[in-house]
């Protein structure tokens, strides 16, 4: 049986795939959301987000995001990193943990309009130009002009498709694990022997224990008594006597899909992408992901070229390869045989102001640009776009940066001095020769790409 035909459906309702669906609801697409689970997993594995990723939720319209707690100080491999002086609104990093953020995230989605049906399981996908169908447990074929998978890491979109994965081989495991009752030492990555220990409350009932021993391997994931067993004799510290509420395994492997767009079927997120859990780098590169998707397919559904999505694939692909060496970089300072890298880094933060920015900004997610892929630039905070126009930038002029398409001209003249996408990144720096179109252009729309044109010096 095959049902109504939408503009877009999305498989998978997590963090991902509920930001994906309210982006596109809000620009006017119909959008389907089939979520495997009925209810929303109480399992946090991810609750960090980055300054970048609360930009994107900000200029995407999720409300309630300034009822959360942050952190001005991150850390790279486990040194820690001052945030303070990072050049956006939502310096720092922020906690929400993951039932509370898809929650916020399905709310807001289901407000723009659309539709999320839960206990959905999808079977298999098809490309059928101009449709693609989708396929769910129930005998229903679902069509539409565009398919997302956002299905995490065993993407059935992505196996249906064949997408392809390239994935480097693990060489070191890792257990993390949820536990209430039990009250122990805050910890970062400390060493203990051959043995790596971290822990942290996410809740105030819950502790997270994460352990690196290296007997821990592919071939079965150890037991909480094990486990226990392990932090015990790796910290001093009994947690035997608290209830696990979670645990799972996880490795220092990468993997990255061949092609992140088949015909009129993309992935994103975790379907696209699988490396460790280090500083939120899953949950704040999806994110990522669907900023440069979104406005891509609200533009191409508004009846804009198909080469205008095309981008998306290589851009993400160059920005998740980026992305992976940093936290394989990462993990290795942290559970690698060579102890003094630690200590090398730390005095390269304390001995470089230049440095520790870089790495700020890292941590932060403000470092993303596509030069190699499309040759486009980094994103424009509100204080640099200031600092173009030579003037303090007014409400609807800072609401419409990471909205809509933004022209930036010379005072006096109609010569383009700076472009900057829907997505907040410049597309032309400072000093080109274009011209804006000679005719009107449009100041107040909801599509992403229609311009708003800004003169330096001046007030528009």
């Amino acid at each position: 049986m095959t049902v109504r035909r939408w503009d877009v459906v999305v498989v998978g309702a997590g963090p991902v795939g509920s930001l994906l669906a309210g982006a596109l609801a809000g620009h006017g697409a119909s959008v389907l959301v089939l979520e495997r689970d009925r209810e929303i997993p109480d399992q946090t594995r991810a609750s960090t987000l980055n300054s970048r990723a609360m930009e994107i939720l900000s200029a995407l319209g999720v409300p309630g995001l300034e009822d959360h707690p942050r952190s001005m100080f991150g850390h790279y491999g486990g040194v820690p990193v001052d945030l303070e002086h990072l050049d956006s609104p939502w310096a720092g990093l922020w906690t929400i943990p993951q039932p509370r953020l898809v929650r916020m995230l399905r709310d807001w989605a289901t407000g723009n309009g659309a539709v999320i049906d839960s206990g959905v399981a999808v079977v298999g996908a098809r490309i059928a130009p101009p449709s693609v169908l989708t396929d769910t447990a129930d005998g229903v074929t679902h069509e539409s002009r565009i398919l997302v998978g956002a299905d995490g890491r065993e993407s059935t979109v992505r196996a249906a498709l064949d997408f392809g994965v390239t994935t480097t081989r693990a060489s070191r495991h890792m257990v993390r694990c949820d536990v209430t009752g039990i009250e122990v030492a805050r910890r970062r990555f400390e060493r203990h022997g051959d043995a790596v220990a971290a822990a942290g409350a996410i809740s105030p009932r819950t502790t997270r224990l994460m352990l690196h021993c290296p007997h821990y391997d592919a071939s079965a994931a150890p037991s909480f008594a094990e486990v226990a067993g392990d932090w015990l004799a790796a910290t001093g510290e009994r947690v035997d006597g608290g209830e696990c509420v979670w645990l799972d395994t996880f490795s220092n492997a990468c993997a990255t899909v061949r092609d992140w767009q088949v015909g009129s079927a993309f992935l994103a997120g975790d379907a696209a992408h699988d490396q460790p859990p280090v500083g939120g780098s899953s949950l704040n590169t999806g994110i990522q992901d669907v900023y440069n998707l979104a406005w891509k397919l609200a533009a191409v559904l508004g009846g804009a070229p198909a080469e205008v999505v095309e981008t998306y694939g290589p851009e993400r692909a160059e920005a998740t390869a980026r992305m992976q060496e940093e936290v394989r970089d990462q993990e290795a300072v942290i559970f690698g045989p060579d102890r003094s890298r630690a200590e090398v880094l730390r005095e390269r933060l304390a001995g470089s102001a230049s440095f520790r920015e870089d790495i700020a900004r890292s941590i932060a997610g403000l470092d993303t640009r596509y030069p190699s892929s499309t040759g486009v630039g980094p994103r424009i905070s509100p204080a640099a776009l200031s600092r173009e126009l030579g003037r303090p930038l007014a409400p609807d002029e800072e609401s419409a940066l990471g909205r809509r398409t933004i022209l930036v001209t010379d005072p006096g003249t109609r010569n383009l001095r700076l472009t900057i996408r829907p997505d907040g990144h410049a597309v032309q720096g400072p000093g080109g020769s274009s011209t804006v179109p000679g005719e009107a252009l449009p100041r107040r729309s909801a599509h992403p790409t229609d311009p708003v044109v800004l003169k330096a010096g001046s007030h528009a």
